[in-house]
């Protein structure tokens, strides 16, 4: 029925029909982790993040979120979302971390 290489990874389909990944080696689930503190440097910034984070979509949430820090805030920022956890190093002094609605997106000041 399977491959050897194949059947390792049947159990790990993408639980996101309208994500870009569709690689069957990318094994994603969502994650509820509790908030902490210093995911964020700003309440204001947790305020955006989670109004705009929306169940439309990464893309969609990423430029309302964009958009919005723009918008409200001074300097230039960049986003970062994804379907699932996702590593990164970044040296920012405000930033935010926020996941909703199965996505994870990062909002930080370029420095």
């Amino acid at each position: 029925m399977y491959s050897d290489r194949t059947s390792r990874f049947r159990d790990y389909i993408d639980p996101y029909s309208t994500s870009l990944i569709q690689n069957p080696n990318v094994r994603t689930k969502t994650v509820n982790r509790p908030r902490k503190d210093d995911d964020c440097s700003d309440e204001l910034l947790r305020k955006v993040m989670n109004e705009h984070i929306t169940d439309e979509g990464m893309t969609e949430s990423k430029r309302a979120i964009h958009e919005a820090s723009r918008r409200d805030f001074e300097g230039t920022w960049s986003v970062i979302c994804a379907p699932c956890a996702f590593s990164y190093l970044a040296h920012a002094q405000e930033y935010c971390i926020h996941s909703r609605h199965g996505i994870t997106c990062l909002l930080y000041r370029d420095g």
